[in-house]
């Protein structure tokens, strides 16, 4: 079962899921998310954030540096992050200030090539 608890504050707005590690945080810092690594916890900013890829019931953060692992789903992130952040295949979430460049089946970000779906296409323009 999954149980979505919000916590409001002047400034903040906190998002914390029980048994979904995946805990978005938004301040007047910016947005981060919290992800889990093998020694807790680590906050990463969400303008660090290349792209998210799912891969069965796990999905992958990708940052410049690092990439992280979660247990969680791609409509999970796509309905709590915002408007940067699109879909562009099944399978891909990215960071739309993070294209360098795309044609109509691929985009590229830190030289690497994500695949565009034809449905998703139209959330690129």
């Amino acid at each position: 079962m999954l149980i979505i608890s919000l916590f409001c504050n002047k400034n903040c707005f906190f998002l914390c899921r029980t048994h979904v590690s995946l805990e978005i945080y938004k301040s007047t810092f910016g947005a981060t998310l919290e992800v889990k690594t093998t020694h807790g916890k680590k906050s990463i900013r969400l303008a660090d954030v290349l792209y998210f890829e799912s891969d069965g019931s796990y999905v992958k953060t990708v940052t410049e540096k690092e990439t992280y692992t979660e247990r969680c789903t791609l409509n999970e992130i796509e309905d709590k992050l915002g408007k940067r952040i699109i879909r562009i295949h099944r399978s891909f979430l990215i960071n739309k200030d993070k294209i360098q460049e795309y044609n109509s089946k691929e985009v590229y970000i830190e030289g690497r090539a994500i695949p565009i779906s034809r449905s998703y296409r139209k959330n690129l323009k």
